[in-house]
């Protein structure tokens, strides 16, 4: 994008891991440091030329482009990061002081991810026939979630709601099963969380796409 003032790069740590926080252009990055990833920035003058791709007669125009990558030194190693649109940068000191976001699983498959600052887990199964993934929630029993298609959940632990939907938009409906993962009785609070088989009718035509909410009681 078009350099906007500065940018910062930092190296903090969030929840005993250690990460680099870049901002830049009201908008902040939380990227884990890891032996397989380097975080690169860069701001630069760039020459583009509106002619080349459409009817503008105007000639090149040269402006500062800052950019930002991830290289992978391995591509065996999967990376996630976070970004937060939209804030100052104080702001964004904070949000990211509190970050609490454990990656629980990064593939072709599962991108899942809990979030104990709130108590919630979100999941993606990018497989056609779904999948499952299990959550160490640290103050709640372990669990898992499994689907049975390509969907995207939110679980939030403390409400109960279950929220799913279908980007694809290829799906009229899907089962989602929230489930123990170790047997009873383990941890007093296992016995608070019971196996649940929801199943959800999903929006169709314009409201394709659109979530679905159930609450488990």
């Amino acid at each position: 994008r078009r350099q906007s003032g500065q940018f910062v790069f930092k190296n903090a740590t969030v929840r005993c891991s250690k990460v680099q926080t870049l901002y830049h252009g009201n908008v902040g990055y939380v990227v884990p440091v890891t032996n397989a990833t380097i975080l690169l920035a860069d701001a630069a003058a760039k020459t583009g030329n509106w002619s080349n791709i459409g009817t503008s007669t105007q000639p090149p125009t040269t402006v500062n482009i800052f950019t930002a990558r991830i290289q992978h030194i391995s591509t065996d190693t999967p990376v996630s990061y976070t970004a937060f649109p939209g804030v100052d940068r104080g702001t964004f000191i904070r949000k990211a002081n509190v970050l609490q976001l454990k990656s629980v699983r990064n593939d072709a498959s599962v991108s899942a991810l809990f979030d104990y600052a709130h108590d919630t887990a979100l999941v993606v199964f990018w497989d056609v026939n779904g999948g499952s993934s299990t959550f160490d929630s640290g103050s709640w029993c372990p669990f898992a979630i499994t689907a049975s298609g390509n969907v995207a959940i939110i679980y939030n632990v403390n409400t109960g709601e279950v929220t799913v939907s279908d980007p694809s938009q290829t799906l009229s409906s899907v089962k989602v099963t929230i489930k123990l993962a170790l047997e009873l009785p383990a941890l007093p609070l296992c016995h608070q969380l019971t196996n649940r088989n929801l199943t959800f009718t999903l929006p169709q035509g314009g409201l394709g796409g659109s979530s679905v909410t159930q609450k488990i009681q």
